[in-house]
């Protein structure tokens, strides 16, 4: 039995409200047993020499950080000739990459992360390695190649080159196809099926009746589902063939926004990829054209970000880490957090909320995990300095003090 007190300091509890005094939060094995302790049961538990002690006097305490959008296996970092950067060919490469960049991103405070695509089922072996413990790993909502049809988002290529097995999407063009697709990955063990759209959202590249059949086999095999939409056209059918949540929605406006708040579908904006890339894509070689495709998109992104306020739609925090070499893994998870005030008007407790209570459904743990509370896994973070002050700071390795996760701490792989 593992028993641990985090005593002293200030929390934010995941759950929308602001910040309290911390007296005392005792943990056991995985779960928090106990937020506010009496006098009493307070010094038992400081006396007792068999429970762990944080003293977290003067610090922040606050759930783990949830990244709702993920990849593992995209083929970064660059590792050389024998894995160049974006080359996903060799499936045990994939399957490493994705166990070394999982411990990068739980050594930045991220104790979750919902994977939606990769190569191979990579990402179900990293998975599944965290589990068994063979490594110190966030918790890994799973996904498998995206299903595509001709022209998506996964099939940049012309048709002589084939549809690889090694790439990151699987091309399905009829109904059949893809309630197939499903099945294969079900069998091979994903948590998420994830459907991809067109590349921009400039184009609507599968249809409602497609979505429809993707979305009800998934769910009649307890997968999760959810699309790269960022035109209004997918957006719509998105929440019409009620997938669990929606990626981007860029050009979704008040039509499509009245579906999606009627259906009660989060949106996932992924706002941090357009932001990073807008601001540094070009020092960073990314073409000029590709750059300004970017910051239209995040204009767009920003205007259907305000108007989710008005449709009491729920935003919820994923990243694109790991879409492009100049998304790191450790870097940009918390940054979603402050896009969020900055153009979706949030507080800071409910941009917290957003990153981990409300996030836990992007990794099946929605109510079991994402905040400080009681019945809750013990995925927490002890920070020197009021994360609200600036969330992007939370990975600053001065800063993040203690990273918990299931009532362990984690011993944390920085380079």
């Amino acid at each position: 039995m593992t028993s641990m007190l985090v005593h002293g300091g200030t929390i934010y509890d995941g759950l929308g409200n602001p910040p309290v005094a911390n007296d005392g939060i005792h943990v056991s094995e995985e779960r928090i047993a106990a937020v506010g302790l009496t006098d009493v049961n307070l010094a038992e538990l400081v006396q007792d020499s068999e429970v762990r002690k944080i003293d977290a006097t003067g610090k922040w305490i606050m759930p783990g950080l949830i990244d709702g959008h993920c990849h593992l296996t995209f083929g970064h970092p660059d590792w050389g000739p024998a894995a160049p950067d974006g080359d996903t060919a060799k499936v045990e490469l994939c399957s490493l990459r994705a166990v070394e960049n999982s411990k990068k991103v739980l050594s930045s405070g991220v104790t979750g992360v919902s994977v939606p695509g990769g190569a191979w089922f990579a990402d179900v072996a990293a998975r599944d390695a965290s589990k068994l413990g063979v490594f110190q790993g966030p918790r890994i909502f799973a996904g498998g190649r995206f299903i595509s049809t001709y022209g998506t988002i996964a099939d940049p290529f012309p048709t002589y080159v084939g549809d690889a097995a090694h790439g990151i999407g699987v091309i399905t063009n009829t109904k059949d196809e893809m309630i197939t697709e499903v099945r294969l990955q079900a069998k091979n063990g994903v948590d998420l099926i994830k459907v991809g759209d067109s590349p921009w959202g400039d184009e609507q590249m599968i249809s409602l009746e497609e979505l429809q059949a993707i979305t009800d086999e998934a769910h009649r095999r307890n997968k999760c589902v959810t699309i790269h939409a960022r035109g209004a056209g997918s957006t719509k059918i998105a929440a019409q063939a009620g997938v669990d949540w929606i990626m981007h929605a860029d050009y979704a406006r008040e039509d499509e926004l009245a579906v999606v708040a009627e259906r009660n579908i989060p949106i996932m904006p992924t706002l941090a990829a357009l932001e990073v890339i807008a601001l540094d894509g070009l020092a960073a070689g990314i073409p000029v054209g590709i750059v300004d495709k970017i910051k239209h998109n995040l204009d767009c992104a920003i205007k259907m970000v305000e108007l989710t306020n008005e449709y009491g739609i729920t935003l919820l925090c994923g990243t694109d880490t790991g879409n492009s070499p100049i998304m790191e893994y450790g870097c940009y998870h918390a940054l979603e957090l402050d896009l969020l005030m900055k153009y979706g008007g949030y507080k800071p407790e409910m941009a917290i909320k957003a990153a981990t209570s409300d996030n836990a459904l992007s990794i099946g743990l929605l109510g079991k995990t994402g905040a400080i509370a009681k019945g809750y896994l013990a995925d927490f973070l002890v920070l020197e300095r009021d994360p609200a002050q600036k969330f992007a700071d939370i990975h600053e390795p001065d800063n993040l003090l203690h990273i918990v996760k299931g009532g362990r701490l984690v011993e944390r792989c920085l380079e």
